[in-house]
Formats: structure tokens, C-alpha cells, sequence
């Protein structure tokens, strides 16, 4: 005895409430997206234009009555958004989490686990290291100095930055686990089982990473004593005459690293932009197919047969 199976079909009123709901989620998160976009291409266009200074040019600059200006008055304070460049310092750096003796400002620790095959391709940027790590360990000095022969600017609150434009790789260790002969000889055959499918082109040596031999710590970060640009609101306290930014929006090695570290974040907001529209687009259309067919439904035909003596013509 066959079953029957029961089609499952919906109605216009369930397909105008699934595509309205699906609308309008796409049209506020198109607008969400759309405004997030814009802030961060505004911000890009900022940088662009942001002279690069340092707190000896600042302090300097702001005894010019036309410098002084295009900074906000905020009694007994001025505040601009500026990028100021400094040689780090601080009195207590922390100390590297891998090699325990480099001095940092800033530490992004994350630990991995290695596979035998994992030799092939070295996975040491931190675009890689960050996707395979759900919960890196984050340390931060707070705050730390930017120093320019003898001024300098207060740093508050690094890790509310977008830091990574200034994050180099400190150290990287490997840590293996004992094998037995065995496991050893195993090692050896997936190695060459990955050169093997590297040479046939079907697949790449680090798709098939073998079995797990311990792991790897990773740790990219800050150096004390380095080079690097803050971007965010910098306030001069007319009183004590001192610069301080309290919480910058971006940390970068030089200017040209934030800004190719930016015009990739636009890149990808506006393809998620542009996916946004056409699921939009796409569900306003089945919307409105659905009210159409919903406000104006198709009239049955009857067709009304009549005999077929009436339809022939009257024989003379």
C-alpha cells in the first residue's frame, strides 16, 4: 500500500506575511548596512585628508590663533579629531606571553592546534590565526605613551581601537606532543599522502592537514619603543597643557596601513551592501506578486457548451 504524501501548500495570506516580514528585515538591514558604509567611507575620506602630526607639531601649531580654530572650544578644553604619530613608551610594558622577555604596549595571544601537514603552508598572518581561534587572550597597557623627543600624548583606553593595522608578529612557538613509532612513521606517510595531492592538482597540501601533533602559540601585538599613528579625539587642556585621546578609533603602523586596512573593510561592506539590496529587491517583488494575486484573483472561465445544432448554421 503506497502512502500518499501530503503537499504542503501556502496561501496568499501566508506567503504575504512571509514575504513582508522578509522585506522588511532586509530593508533595515540594507539601511543599517547602507549607514555603516557611509560612516566608515566619511571616515576613510577624514584620514585621507588628516595631516599626520605629532604632539610637538600640535602644541606647537596651537599657539596659531587660525590653527587654533578648527578645534572645538569645550571650556577648558580643545578637542579635534587628529592623527598623531609618536614613538611608544611606558613605564610598565607586559612582558610577551610566548618568549617571556619582549616588552609590549599591547599583546594578542592565541593558541592553536598543529597538524602534521600544517608544515606545507605557514598560517602565521592574523587574518588566518584570528578565524581559527574563538577566544584569543587580549592585554593591553592602559594608558601608554606618544612620545616626540620631549611632549608627548596621553593614550587611554587602547583596546577600544580598532587595533590590528598596528599589530606586527611578536613570537610564535610550536609545542609537539610525543609520538610513539608508530604515530611517527603515520606523520611521515600523511606528509607525503599531502605532497602527493598537491602534485595530481585536485586538492592543495594544506586542505588535508593530517592528524594533530601538538599545537602552536601565536602572539602578534605592539612593540614598546616602536613607531605608530592614533587616530581619534585628541584634547588639549588648556590649563595644565596636555594632549590626551581617551579612547581612539584606530591603531596603525603608518597612515598608508589605515587606509589600506580600511578601503578592504569598505570593500567588504559594500559587497554586503550590494547583497542586502538584491534580497531586498527580491523579496519586493514576491511581495508584491503576492498582494496582486491577493487583491485581484484570477476568475474561473466556465465555458458554457452549447449544442452543437445551435452552433451550425440554418440549412436552407
Amino acid at each position: 500500500m503506497q502512502e500518499r504524501m501530503t503537499k504542503f501548500t501556502m496561501t496568499e495570506d501566508d506567503k504575504i506575511k512571509l514575504w513582508g516580514v522578509l522585506n522588511v528585515a532586509s530593508l533595515i538591514g540594507t539601511g543599517i548596512l547602507y549607514w555603516s558604509t557611509e560612516s566608515k567611507r566619511k571616515e576613510l575620506k577624514k584620514i585621507k585628508k588628516a595631516k599626520v602630526e605629532t604632539p610637538g607639531s600640535i602644541l606647537e601649531h596651537l599657539d596659531s590663533p587660525a590653527y587654533r580654530k578648527k578645534w572645538k572650544h569645550e571650556q577648558p578644553f580643545l578637542v579635534k579629531k587628529c592623527l598623531v604619530e609618536g614613538v611608544v613608551k611606558t613605564p610598565n610594558p607586559i612582558r610577551s606571553k610566548v618568549n617571556g622577555t619582549t616588552p609590549l604596549v599591547l599583546s594578542y595571544y592565541l593558541s592553536n592546534e598543529l597538524y602534521c601537514n600544517d608544515i606545507f603552508v605557514r598560517k602565521s598572518t592574523l587574518k588566518d590565526l584570528r578565524s581559527q581561534e574563538a577566544s584569543p587572550k587580549i592585554e593591553a597597557v592602559n594608558p601608554f605613551l606618544l612620545v616626540d623627543g620631549q611632549n608627548r600624548i596621553v593614550v587611554h583606553n587602547p583596546l577600544n581601537a580598532d587595533t590590528r593595522p598596528a599589530q606586527v608578529m611578536i613570537s610564535e612557538n610550536e609545542i609537539h606532543d610525543k609520538l610513539n613509532p608508530a604515530l611517527t612513521i603515520f606523520k611521515w606517510a600523511s606528509r607525503a599522502a599531502g605532497l602527493v595531492l598537491s602534485f595530481s592538482n585536485v586538492l592543495v597540501p594544506w586542505k588535508y592537514r593530517g592528524f594533530k601533533i601538538g599545537y602552536v602559540e601565536s602572539e602578534f601585538g605592539i612593540h614598546l619603543e616602536s613607531s605608530i599613528v592614533a587616530y581619534g579625539e585628541v584634547i588639549y587642556n588648556m590649563t595644565d597643557k596636555s594632549l590626551r585621546i581617551n579612547s581612539p578609533l584606530f591603531l596603525a603602523t603608518d597612515k598608508l596601513k589605515l587606509i589600506s586596512h580600511l578601503r578592504w573593510d569598505l570593500f567588504y561592506r559594500r559587497l554586503y551592501l550590494g547583497l542586502g539590496i538584491a534580497a531586498f529587491a527580491a523579496s519586493s517583488y514576491y511581495l508584491a506578486r503576492a498582494l496582486i494575486r491577493k487583491l485581484f484573483p484570477k476568475k474561473k472561465v466556465t465555458v458554457v457548451q452549447q449544442q452543437s445544432s445551435q452552433l451550425k448554421p440554418p440549412s436552407r
